[in-house]
């Protein structure tokens, strides 16, 4: 739902998809976490062997995925909080073996009193 109320769950799906012809690996998924906003939990829809998130400098670190076959897909469900009124960006960042410049994917968020 979007816009969401203060304290209320903001929920997300984060799916990277190696839509290549050739394996990738060591997938780096990261996103920051804006002033006031909370991470409620991450449950890894697949490959739930790959462990836990973890939250450094600001920003929320999903484990890294060793190996993301050609074809094969990774995905998250993400539950956020805020704590005040804003609009924000969920911005996902993810790198690879094949792509070490990264991708960035982004969504706008708005939370009210």
């Amino acid at each position: 739902d979007n816009p969401v109320r203060v304290n209320d769950p903001i929920r997300y799906t984060i799916r990277v998809v190696n839509d290549t012809d050739v394996a990738d690996g060591q997938v780096d998924i990261q996103f920051p976490l804006p002033d006031g906003v909370k991470l409620e939990r991450v449950v890894p829809v697949t490959n739930p062997e790959l462990g836990n998130a973890e939250i450094k400098n600001g920003a929320v670190l999903l484990p890294y995925v060793p190996v993301l076959g050609p074809g094969d897909s990774i995905e998250y469900s993400v539950v956020l909080s805020s704590n005040q009124p804003q609009t924000f960006d969920m911005e996902v960042k993810v790198r690879s073996e094949n792509q070490p410049e990264g991708y960035v994917d982004s969504v706008t968020t708005t939370v009210v009193q």
